[in-house]
């Protein structure tokens, strides 16, 4: 039994009314008779020092975060609010091991941030105008990821926004993009896919994304905050993941 076990046991026990009361001034020697700890110190210790390696194990995991964000001209008015979460973003996730890639797609493709480790990614910039280049944008960030990180340890997702149908990519590209998203998924690889304009379930049917992972927004400020708050809460999690999915 580690030392926090037993200082809830104790916990539990003064909340019934036994003995011991924990003061500021209570002493290594009171709190080991009631434990029935014979090192105390040695208890704590352990327990600082796991805790400093389950934050540094933290610190270190290296998570992939790669965003796909609608540019398109039926975007116009949402810019603003795009810049300001991915400012958000960065500054929350600078001081741990976070790779960003940043790609704003309309009728072809932008990649604002390329593989940067956040603190050395800059706020982004954009005008909506173009078409949607959805299917041919993700296949290639895909095909590019897979090229450089072919490892399946990898903590990675890929989260698209569009708030319609694709009208550019090349023929037959949602049901390439669907077997390569499967392919991804064995891997271990999260997708999310956020719309508005189109139903997010059936798009996600046709591309591969679990419809457990769709979702729609609204193409408001809020709306946009959320789609970013949700990827930094994605990075949060796959950050503390040490195995298996995360809850689905």
């Amino acid at each position: 039994m580690n030392l926090s076990d037993k200082l809830e046991i104790l916990k539990t026990d003064q909340d019934k009314g036994n003995d011991l009361v924990l003061r500021e001034d209570t002493s290594l020697e009171e709190l080991a008779t009631s434990i029935g700890s014979t090192d105390v110190l040695g208890d704590i210790n352990t327990m600082v020092y796991n805790n400093i390696d389950n934050i540094a194990q933290e610190m270190r995991q290296v998570v992939h975060a790669i965003l796909l964000l609608d540019a398109s001209r039926s975007m116009r008015g949402t810019e603003r609010a795009t810049e300001e979460a991915i400012i958000k973003l960065l500054e929350e996730q600078k001081n741990y091991n976070v790779r960003i890639t940043t790609v704003l797609f309309n009728s072809q493709s932008k990649k604002v941030h390329d593989d940067l480790l956040v603190k050395n990614a800059q706020p982004i910039s954009f005008s909506a105008q173009g078409y949607t280049r959805l299917y041919d944008t993700v296949i290639e960030e895909i095909e590019n990821f897979d090229r450089k990180y072919p490892s399946m340890n990898e903590k990675v997702f890929f989260l698209m926004e569009t708030d319609g149908e694709d009208n550019k990519s090349k023929s037959g590209a949602a049901d390439e993009l669907k077997i390569l998203i499967e392919s991804q998924l064995t891997k271990g690889r999260e997708f999310f896919l956020l719309a508005e304009g189109i139903e997010a379930i059936r798009l996600a049917t046709k591309i591969g994304v679990p419809i457990n992972r769709a979702r729609n927004f609204s193409k408001d400020t809020d709306g946009i905050k959320l789609i970013i708050d949700a990827a930094n809460e994605v990075i949060n999690q796959l950050r503390i993941k040490t195995s298996g999915d995360m809850s689905r």
